[in-house]
């Protein structure tokens, strides 16, 4: 399973909370046996698709506006975003990990 198909199971069970988001992408391509880098940018991409289909993201400023300067421009955001938040989850994640010991 890739990222996109991931992400459409999200968006047909209408998750809205980013933390569900996360969690959801994360666990459906760490079952699909992805490694744990992988995973965390799938929960990633998980929050931008359910952000923007909910409207929480600006999608006119930073999306359309990437459009007008190109493709790439989109592309090298959306991977910007992934490696963010999912940095942000490992984070997150190890903390909680840490919490339960």
């Amino acid at each position: 399973m890739n990222v996109v198909d991931a992400t459409t199971k999200l968006l047909v069970g209408k998750i809205m909370t980013d933390g569900v988001a996360y969690g959801a992408g994360y666990k459906v391509c760490k079952k699909s046996g992805m490694s744990e880098a992988t995973s965390h940018k799938c929960g990633a991409a998980a929050v931008i698709v359910t952000e923007i289909a909910n409207n929480m993201y600006s999608v006119d400023d930073k999306v359309i506006g990437g459009v007008k300067k190109g493709t790439n421009a989109v592309i090298q955001y959306v991977k910007n975003e992934i490696q963010r938040i999912s940095e942000a989850g490992k984070k997150a994640t190890s903390m909680m990990n840490g919490q339960r010991r």
